[in-house]
């Protein structure tokens, strides 16, 4: 006789929490990488944007790890978020917007690995923690090249952090929004 047992396996889910980029930026952003466009290979989709703060990894049973999460998180000076130039990123082949990395930034970060680590989860962060926004992929031989950095004068206030999830599907990474940290002085 076979015994019935439900088994329940819980997905991992990859996770991070990154600022999304205003409807403005995201245009002064698109005519600037106008300038590019014969050296890139493949643009990341505009609904993709965001500045990475913080890599939390792959999560198991995500809906409740949200909630607690998503509490709002006091700061003593609501941050600002200024992007300086769209140029070569240090990863290879890479097209990305700079952020101008502050300390306000930096303490942010901190405070969400306090947070995370409240919630008993290490996250995977980079300790070389540089703030930008992926583009787009560059073609082969155009890192070599010497191109030009464009200025991307372009600053918002960071009211909220959203919390993302990742999907891999047919070979690119897409993002979806889960939650959503309010930033409050």
């Amino acid at each position: 006789m076979m015994n019935n047992k439900t088994i329940r396996i819980q997905e991992l889910t990859k996770m991070f929490i990154g600022i999304e980029i205003p409807d403005d930026v995201r245009e002064q952003i698109r005519i600037q990488l106008e300038g590019y466009t014969k050296y890139t290979k493949k643009l990341v989709e505009e609904e993709n944007w965001h500045v990475k703060m913080l890599s939390i990894g792959e999560i198991e049973g995500h809906d409740q790890f949200i909630e607690s999460l998503s509490a709002e998180m006091p700061q003593s000076f609501l941050s600002t978020l200024s992007l300086t130039h769209i140029g070569k990123g240090p990863q290879r082949q890479q097209l990305w917007a700079f952020v101008n990395p502050t300390p306000l930034l930096d303490t942010l970060q901190k405070q969400l690995i306090g947070r995370l680590d409240s919630l008993n989860i290490k996250p995977t962060q980079d300790t070389n923690f540089i703030p930008h926004i992926k583009l787009a992929d560059l073609r082969v031989g155009s890192s070599n090249n010497l191109l030009a950095d464009i200025p991307m004068p372009a600053i918002w206030p960071i009211k909220k952090l959203s919390i993302y999830r990742s999907d891999l599907s047919h070979r690119q990474e897409s993002y979806t929004v889960m939650g959503h940290i309010n930033l409050s002085a």
